[in-house]
């Protein structure tokens, strides 16, 4: 099914979590990845309750955090963003994407000193992967 968040079929994608949500309504990981594919339409408080939904099956779970942090990003309600991936970060101290989004989140506060040491953890906690390559990219733009 993640194909289609590959390709852009978000459409597609949720008509297949609303299935396996039909088949299991406490299947978290299909609230999330539904809310993964509101968020990827822009569609935020429908993916803002897929992952409050997910955050009430499966309170530790530091993706429902992350995901929901961005949609909060993406509705420019950075402080929002911030506790969410704080909390996602609380869960897991070595998410190097939540580090990451948080350190995005700080600049568009203007807080950048708090944005480079996020980007700095992010780098050392995935130093050849998607969010340190991300986050060295960002520290880059940053002087």
């Amino acid at each position: 099914m993640h194909i289609n968040f590959d390709k852009g079929e978000y459409d597609l994608a949720i008509k297949h979590f609303d299935k396996a949500i039909v088949l299991n309504s406490h299947y978290v990981k299909a609230y999330v990845n539904r809310g993964c594919a509101y968020d990827g339409k822009q569609a935020y408080e429908r993916a803002i309750r897929d992952f409050d939904k997910a955050i009430k099956l499966c309170p530790s779970s530091q993706e429902a955090y992350n995901f929901r942090g961005k949609a909060y990003y993406g509705k420019e309600n950075y402080h929002r963003a911030i506790r969410d991936y704080t909390k996602a970060i609380e869960l897991n101290p070595s998410y190097a994407q939540a580090y990451y989004n948080r350190g995005m989140a700080y600049t568009m506060l203007r807080n950048y000193d708090r944005a480079r040491k996020d980007w700095k953890k992010a780098i050392a906690l995935d130093p050849y992967g998607e969010a340190g390559g991300a986050a060295r990219e960002a520290l880059s733009t940053l002087k």
